[in-house]
């Protein structure tokens, strides 16, 4: 049987982008996106999930360079294990790793939700595998 990692992820960027090094030495960018939920009936306050996603390669660049918070983006990636020693205790994390990132125009919301995607395209191949360090 064949598996099926893929994620869709639409969200305003929380913050700038903050570039990293990996293990093995190989740079990326991290995103961190907020992705605003319907609240149901009733409910008060903020309905937000955070995700942090790694972003690789030239890619990786385009987004350092280009994008700010606020800004919408649609993330399709997968998500991978990773290993890092905190405080002499070996941990396991997981991350989402983009495989593709589109720029949309911030639109209206509506029930607050984003609407109306609209893409300014930067897909390039992702670097499957990649040993990133937290």
């Amino acid at each position: 049987m064949t598996g099926l990692n893929r994620i869709f992820l639409m969200g305003y960027l929380g913050s700038t982008p903050k570039i990293a090094i990996s293990s093995k030495g190989t740079p990326y960018t991290t995103l961190s996106i907020a992705s605003p939920k319907k609240k149901a009936e009733g409910e008060t306050g903020s309905a937000v999930d955070w995700h942090q996603v790694r972003v690789w390669g030239k890619q990786s660049e385009l987004c350092a360079k280009f994008l700010n918070k606020g800004r919408v983006v649609l993330v399709e990636g997968y998500l991978s294990q990773y290993a890092l020693e905190n405080a002499g205790k070996k941990e396991r994390r997981t991350a989402i790793n983009a495989v593709r990132v589109d720029w949309l125009p911030r639109a209206p919301e509506r029930d607050g939700l984003i609407s109306e995607p609209h893409s300014e395209q930067l897909a390039l191949e992702p670097q499957e595998n990649a040993s990133v360090q937290a």
